[in-house]
């Protein structure tokens, strides 16, 4: 199943947002109705929650089903509000890349990470998220290492940014163990993770979606 949304008025949904099979974190302040159309989308329970008192809960932080990562900026008492509601690893990261979202790409499979990131940081990443990591880009070596703003993944599929190369498509499918395509999103934005909020079960996505670009995605991501 996939349903349009938007949060706060923003068609960039998946800057707010992001889904495992297991949860979903949404940011406060959106209305129950809206809470409760996100959760029988995607068919799992979701909390809400601000990290460093901000919505972008997505830019920020990133989890699968065996941990959820956050940024050192994270306050205890956000803290503790995932803490409470997943019984999974929760691991800060002392990183100059705060938007760990943004950095990492990751399923249940594996990860691909940023390339900056450091040895040690690289080890916390694969503990909590009990995968592989491996670092690496995908729009080529002079451009920035968000490998997570660039694509989106779930267990089923990987949504990659339409100026990757062949090469680059089949090696992050070979990574994440899962069918790849590329595509766009809210009308020609090429960085799918910020208009699609996703999971093994559904998906959301912005507003501006077009009906092609969620046919793609609903094929890429077996939610049709």
């Amino acid at each position: 199943m996939i349903i349009k949304q938007n949060f706060f008025g923003n068609t960039n949904i998946g800057v707010f947002s992001f889904a495992t099979d297991d949860y979903c974190v949404i940011p406060e302040g959106l209305t129950k109705r809206e809470i409760k159309s996100i959760e029988e989308t995607l068919k799992v329970p979701s909390f809400t929650l601000n990290i460093a008192q901000a919505h972008i809960l997505h830019t920020l932080s990133i989890g699968n089903k065996n941990g959820y990562l956050v940024p050192h900026t994270i306050t205890d008492k956000e803290f503790s509000t995932i803490q409470n509601h997943l019984n999974i690893n929760i691991e800060r990261v002392t990183t100059e890349l705060t938007a760990l979202g943004n950095n990492i790409l990751c399923n249940d499979k594996a990860a691909i990470i940023n390339p900056d990131f450091e040895k040690n940081q690289l080890k916390i990443i694969e503990d909590a998220l009990g995968v592989e990591a491996v670092k690496g880009k995908i729009l080529g070596p002079e451009e920035p290492g968000i490998v997570g703003s660039q694509a989106l993944c779930t267990n089923k599929g990987v949504l990659v940014h339409v100026d990757a190369a062949d090469e680059i498509l089949e090696w992050v499918g070979d990574v994440l163990g899962v069918e790849v395509d590329i595509g766009t999103i809210n009308a020609g934005y090429p960085y799918i993770a910020s208009g699609v909020v996703a999971n093994s079960h559904g998906a959301v996505v912005g507003d501006d979606t077009t009906g092609p670009e969620i046919v793609r995605l609903g094929q890429v991501f077996d939610v049709v």
